[in-house]
């Protein structure tokens, strides 16, 4: 029968002297190493590959355009019916391209323009109208809209610069075989997430995969929340007024925990009518329903961009032991660590 007293270990089962010390040099080198991983290290570390890296380097997403005499109203079926968040503009008479417009435009560019503010009725009265405007009318409300195609060599930390100086979440690409602007290549900020996480499968970027969210002091600031009882249209108002996120966590009425995200792909549905604007918003959600992006404040960076890319989410919403949501990641937040005056922010 066999005893379940402990056995002791023999002298030679025990590290020698030399084998100790040498295991302990082991530690004290990597405590040394973890203790230098501040958040300049780690930024310094993926900028350095994106210098090496150009646009060429990125997978791109091909867009069929549409001309600015296209009226709005399509521009917003066409978002809806081939799930795109943004679609190209080029000239009508030059076929060159002129700038993108994406769901959050339309619905800024019409609440701008209803005469008696963002109420339901006054909303759709004006909705009627819109057979008659174009999409120029958007490029010529919001400016920004309009950004200049970029060639493909050109570095990835350029780019960076480019969307921090344009607060742009895309850039065409310029292809140097055409100048047919019928399909866009468009560089996105999913591009740069894919590219990210490609390059930490390859081990490119060891510090900042093993960096966790509360490392690189992401997901700090409070996350906007919306119950799962309210309706689309307060949702959607909710989602405008919020400049930084443009997404809600949905949140449960009786204790907070989160039940999913209103962003601004469900904004593609406003050209629908009213019926959808008055569901609930955890009803709206059940009809497309996708998986929560969520992490944790101890969360390594390559779970969390594993995460984005497998829920197609732009945002991670950083929860406590409850669930409830604490803090937002966006990918705008995480392409900001490697801006080129973010230094000068840690």
């Amino acid at each position: 029968m066999a005893s379940n007293a402990s056995v002791a270990p023999t002298p030679s089962a025990l590290p020698s002297k030399s084998e100790q010390a040498a295991v302990d040099g082991w530690m004290e080198v990597l405590n040394h190493r973890n203790a230098r991983l501040d958040v300049p290290t780690v930024v310094a570390e993926v900028r350095q590959l994106m210098g090496a890296c150009t646009l060429a380097d990125l997978g791109k997403e091909v867009r069929k355009s549409v001309t600015d005499s296209t009226a709005v109203i399509r521009v917003a079926e066409l978002l809806h019916d081939e799930g795109w968040l943004s679609v190209p503009v080029v000239d009508h008479a030059t076929n060159t391209f002129l700038g993108t417009v994406d769901a959050v435009d339309i619905l800024k560019w019409v609440v701008s323009t209803t005469p008696k503010g963002f109420n339901l009725q006054n909303l759709f009265q004006h909705f009627r109208t819109l057979e008659e405007k174009v999409v120029a009318d958007v490029l010529r409300a919001f400016p920004c809209c309009t950004v200049a195609p970029l060639p493909t060599h050109t570095p990835l930390t350029d780019l960076l610069d480019q969307i921090q100086s344009d607060s742009r979440h895309r850039v065409p690409l310029q292809e140097d075989s055409t100048n047919d602007a019928k399909e866009v290549h468009l560089i996105t900020q999913s591009s740069l997430i894919r590219w990210m996480d490609a390059m930490m499968v390859e081990r490119k970027l060891p510090l900042f995969a093993s960096s966790t969210v509360e490392k690189l002091k992401l997901g700090l600031r409070a996350p906007p929340t919306i119950k799962s009882t309210c309706t689309v249209l307060a949702a959607m108002k909710h989602t405008l007024e919020d400049v930084v996120c443009s997404a809600l966590a949905v949140v449960s009425p009786q204790n907070g925990m989160i039940e999913g995200t209103f962003s601004a792909k469900d904004l593609r549905t406003i050209y629908k009518g009213e019926e959808p604007l008055l569901e609930r918003v955890s009803d709206f959600l059940a009809h497309d329903p996708s998986p929560v992006c969520v992490c944790t404040p101890h969360t390594e960076m390559k779970e969390v961009i594993t995460e984005m890319l497998r829920t197609h989410r732009h945002h991670v919403w950083v929860v406590d032991n409850s669930f409830v949501p604490v803090g937002c990641i966006t990918a705008t937040d995480i392409l900001s660590l490697f801006f080129s005056d973010a230094g000068s922010k840690v």
